[in-house]
């Protein structure tokens, strides 16, 4: 409770620069340090780069932005194009993977334990390779050995990983923009925008409606079907009558949108719980009523299935500007021609 209270006065303190952001100021120059030495001095390096195109999806803000649902809708854009597309992510809060040197392939054996719950999320969903690790070069090398005819790559997250030398990227917003556009801790900023070095076509897409930042819109909406473990499939208005057996749980880093979300369909009685981002399954069993339908994210449900009886998965679906994927696509296009020839 105490960890949840201070991340949310933390956000509260983001929005401007009043005097909790002010006392953090000072710690943000370790994060402007850290910019100078290492990252920036890497960005002007090719000794990282791949003999395929490397995607970079990701934010220069602290917390969820909707990077994964972002990505996974890249992804099924390049398959219906006949690309060869892989994923590489860290397994972020995984519990079981704590040797950094070590790659692990996600498969039907693989749980949001050992490689996290949204790269086993995008495994699950777009059926295409997906490698983590706590170093991203070493899952991309990694990929690219196991799954040579890749033609493409897709990180998740990783702006501000040094070993990585993007040729795309794509940076994600939510509704606070750039907040106070300050370091962290003083500021939601992993780095300031626009990013430094960064000498590559970038990219800005907004996953809110009402977007401070210029760039492309992705519209955001529940699927009108669920999902369980076994693949049944029910429509989501099924549950409008029987609310009061149900319980709506998010363990993302804005609950809240997903519960206005269901209510906007009619599921305004619900029971909610809102857990941390990458809650544990502890938080889960411990916060979760017993006996209720529960309908939560896909992200909660790889997570929940294996654990929970009756849980029923409420897909995000997103749609990409069709302006952003033609020019993404004349992009890539450049990319890809060199390694097409050789």
């Amino acid at each position: 409770m105490f960890k949840t209270f201070f991340s949310n006065t933390l956000i509260k303190a983001w929005e401007s620069k009043g005097v909790v952001s002010f006392l953090l100021w000072p710690l943000s120059l370790i994060t402007r340090l850290w910019l100078q030495q290492k990252l920036y001095p890497s960005r002007v390096s090719s000794r990282n780069r791949l003999r395929i195109p490397l995607v970079v999806v990701g934010n220069v803000l602290a917390g969820g932005v909707g990077k994964t649902p972002v990505l996974m809708a890249l992804v099924e854009h390049l398959k219906t194009q006949g690309i060869q597309v892989g994923v590489i992510a860290k397994p972020y809060r995984a519990q079981q993977t704590s040797a950094k040197d070590v790659s692990l392939v996600i498969g039907p054996s693989s749980n949001a334990l050992d490689v996290g719950d949204e790269p086993l999320l995008i495994w699950s969903k777009c059926q295409i390779p997906v490698v983590v690790s706590q170093y991203r070069a070493k899952a991309a090398q990694t990929l690219i050995d196991l799954f040579p005819n890749t033609q493409v790559i897709l990180s998740d997250d990783g702006l501000q990983h040094p070993e990585l030398s993007p040729d795309l990227v794509i940076c994600v917003f939510d509704q606070r923009g750039l907040g106070n556009e300050r370091l962290l801790p003083s500021g939601p900023l992993r780095e300031p925008w626009p990013p430094k070095n960064l000498n590559v076509p970038i990219w800005v897409i907004n996953t809110t409606s009402n977007p401070k930042m210029p760039g492309y819109l992705a519209k955001k909406m529940l699927s009108k079907r669920v999902i369980n473990e076994r693949g049944d499939i029910r429509n989501l208005s099924d549950f409008i009558n029987i609310q009061d057996s149900c319980c709506a749980v998010a363990g993302t880093a804005q609950p809240q949108g997903f519960f206005s979300m269901l209510g906007d369909v009619g599921l305004r009685k619900l029971q909610t719980v809102a857990l941390p981002d990458h809650a544990s399954l502890g938080h889960y069993r411990s916060s979760l009523p017993h006996g209720k339908m529960l309908l939560c994210t896909e992200k909660d449900a790889v997570k929940l299935w294996p654990h929970f009886e009756n849980v029923w998965a409420v897909p995000l679906d997103i749609e990409l500007d069709r302006a952003f994927l033609t020019h993404f696509d004349q992009t890539l296009a450049t990319c890809l021609k060199p390694n097409a020839v050789s």
